[in-house]
């Protein structure tokens, strides 16, 4: 382990904070064709669902550390690349690894904003949730540099 500044250390040649890591394990983890929540991995790994989010926008790793299986509360693709524009490219893109994979989605429409315009919802459907097992989460805590 080789100790760079500004907390950060290599790992697999990446310069990665050590909540990084435990992130990147973890979510590597998950099995094709199910997701998880922001907040499932922050307290898995006792940390905050937006530090996690952060990790994953940073995550130089991708797809072998498969953060598009990371959804928000309530099951909604929601960031991706660092973007959260629901009509971006990479939201779509998003959606296409995860279907890849298997994953169910939904479809719906709901108003947003002043003008209650519809804007299309993309939501995981509720079989495709995993809940990560002791096991997952002492994986992840492994010091393997």
């Amino acid at each position: 382990k080789k100790r760079m500044r500004q907390g950060k250390v290599l790992w697999r040649g990446k310069a990665v904070t050590m909540h990084d890591i435990r992130v990147y394990k973890l979510i590597s983890l998950i099995p094709r064709g199910k997701v998880v929540t922001y907040g499932s991995v922050a307290k898995a790994i006792q940390s905050g669902p937006r530090g996690v989010g952060q990790a994953l926008r940073r995550n130089p790793f991708a797809p072998e550390v498969p953060c598009h299986r990371v959804v928000n509360a309530n099951r909604l693709l929601h960031g991706f690349r660092g973007s959260t524009d629901p009509k971006c490219a990479d939201l779509k893109d998003k959606h296409a690894l995860l279907t890849g994979e298997g994953v169910m989605i939904d479809h719906d429409k709901v108003g947003h904003g002043i003008v209650e315009r519809l804007i299309d919802i993309v939501k995981v459907d509720a079989d495709c949730m995993y809940v990560f097992t002791a096991e997952d989460i002492a994986a992840s805590s492994e010091k393997d540099f």
